[in-house]
């Protein structure tokens, strides 16, 4: 479909399973992560790893990408050209858009824990002094 198709990217087929996804994404995250293997570490290959488990590790972003790889297998067939440059970077901005937010909803939910925590251990050692 396009120039880094998510299937390949994830060395997957496209009938492949969501927990065959997620492990083939785990596996290949640990092989080419720097820390494990600096020689086959590559910036480029992570960013596209990445992208291509946060389409395909959900299920609805996977049925969106499904259906625009048919629609685009259907207009190479009858010999429409597509770019999809644009598609894809669109896609890539919209799923570091989405990893961003989930981040900064897990250090909010990090932060209200700990004021929450904070706030309690307050008043426990004001009861504790008072007792003591």
């Amino acid at each position: 479909m396009s120039e880094h198709d998510h299937y390949q990217t994830l060395e997957v087929s496209p009938t492949a399973t969501q927990a065959e996804i997620k492990q083939a994404y785990r596996r290949l995250a640990k092989l080419l992560h720097p820390d494990s293997n600096q020689s086959l570490s590559n910036h480029d290959q992570i960013a596209r790893l990445n992208v291509a488990y946060e389409v395909l590790g959900d299920p609805q972003s996977r049925k969106t990408y499904d259906q625009q790889r048919r629609y685009h297998a259907q207009l190479e067939a009858v010999g429409v050209s597509v770019g999809r440059r644009g598609d894809r970077q669109q896609r890539t901005a919209s799923a570091q858009e989405r990893y961003r937010k989930r981040q900064q909803s897990g250090q909010q939910v990090e932060n209200h824990l700990k004021q929450w925590l904070n706030q309690l251990y307050t008043l426990v050692n004001r009861l504790l002094y008072k007792i003591l």
